[in-house]
């Protein structure tokens, strides 16, 4: 049956450099192995059906998130986060995958200064989870945004939300 729709797909590759326009196929995914996600592998039958293909994209769900992944011949990569509007019936671009990746990290980070108070990069890394170079990083960050502060107590710096005396 792949090998069918590839077949099906090469034809219509040739039809659409032949009329010079672009066809879109609608395919499903496997779900994925890990977190190594990629759009090209994680088409069913992706030997046969993704050969013919300029691109391939593939919305994946991500910490409650849906991120739209994408590689091709022609193209740079994409890793986009996306929300659907349901008014418009139609998905909205929020950002890079990156970037919302960062600012769910850093309100995390905040979120714990709310909830604890004055701590070192330590004790952040260890509330939110995370590595403590990288949260550390993230929060010099948030201090030049002026959304927290630092504060060298014992000769080691302390953080804490801005609007904190």
């Amino acid at each position: 049956e792949a090998a069918l729709f590839g077949d099906l797909l090469g034809r219509l590759q040739m039809l659409a450099l032949d009329r010079g326009i672009s066809i879109i196929a609608v395919v499903h995914t496997r779900k994925p192995n890990g977190m190594n996600r990629d759009p090209i592998d994680d088409v069913l039958g992706s030997t046969q059906m993704t050969t013919a293909a300029d691109s391939v994209l593939a919305i994946y769900r991500e910490q409650g998130q849906s991120i739209l992944k994408g590689r091709g011949r022609d193209m740079e990569d994409v890793d986009l986060a996306l929300g659907f509007d349901p008014a418009t019936i139609c998905w909205q671009l929020i950002g890079t995958a990156e970037e919302v990746r960062q600012t769910r990290n850093e309100e995390d980070i905040l979120q714990a200064l709310r909830e604890h108070g004055r701590a070192k990069a330590s004790a952040v890394a260890i509330l939110v989870g995370k590595d403590r170079a990288n949260t550390s990083r993230r929060l010099a960050r948030l201090c030049e945004q002026g959304k927290c502060r630092q504060e060298v107590v014992g000769g080691e710096p302390h953080y804490f939300l801005a609007e904190e005396p």
